[in-house]
Formats: structure tokens, sequence, C-alpha cells
């Protein structure tokens, strides 16, 4: 029989933790009116991953074997299969960044680049790069 798809709702979600120790760089400013800084750091990290979907998943959700597979069991199997917290992906490493600060007037703004060192937090890597890009604004 056909699988209610609208019951098995679920989600993929990861979680990431950094720990930075920065150092200014080279800054200057003009009093009142704008300031920009260079810094760059490093640190550690740990990240959490829900179960990725892959052959190794489908084959324990369809019951271990996919030539006598029972799709009936796939609601229940996913759902086990979720929650079991030995399912989830877990990773530490280190991680560098520079970044640039920029303040004008009220408004403050930052460009961070980090790479990050840690297997697998991307499947088949050891390492990632990300962008990040923040707009403050202070009274």
């Amino acid at each position: 029989s056909p699988i209610d798809m609208s019951t098995l709702l679920f989600s993929w979600a990861s979680a990431s933790t950094y720990f930075t120790a920065r150092k200014k760089i080279v800054g200057f400013s003009i009093p009142f009116l704008a300031a920009t800084k260079v810094h760059a750091g490093g640190g550690v990290n740990t990240h959490m991953t829900t179960p990725i979907a892959n052959i190794d998943m489908v084959t324990d959700l369809l019951g271990g074997d996919l030539l006598n597979a029972d799709p009936s069991v796939l609601g229940d199997n996913l759902e086990e299969y979720l929650t079991d917290k030995d399912n989830y992906f877990e990773s530490t490493g280190f991680h560098a960044q520079a970044g640039l600060q920029f303040k004008l007037l009220m408004v403050d703004t930052f460009v961070i680049y980090r790479y990050t060192i840690a297997k697998d937090v991307v499947p088949g890597s050891d390492g990632f790069g990300s962008l990040n890009i923040r707009l403050g604004f202070g009274l």
C-alpha cells in the first residue's frame, strides 16, 4: 500500500558553536564620524548535525535488506532513526578567521571570513570556508 507522505514530516538541522580569540591588527578613526579595524583570530568549534540521507540511512530505514524491503515500516523506522542520538553526527575542530569592521556614524558593519577545519562537517571534506556579513545600528 502507498505511504502517506503527509505523516513523514521531518527536517534536517545542524548547530555549530565557535569560540574565537581575536586581535586587532590595524585600525584608524575619524573622531565622531568613522572608524575601521582589521582583525585576525582563531579558536575551537563544535558541530552537531541530524542524520544526513545516504545509502546507509535508506538501508536501515527499510529493514537492512533493500531487495526484500517492506516500505510500510518506513514511517516508524524514520521516526526511530531520527530520534536515536547515535545517528547524529558530532565533530570538533579549529578555525582561523580574518575580518574588517567599519563604522560610519551609527552604522557598524563586520565582514568576516572564517576557515573551519573539522572532519566531515561537509561530507567528504576536512574543512570549509564561510563569509559572514553583519550590519548593526547603535544609538
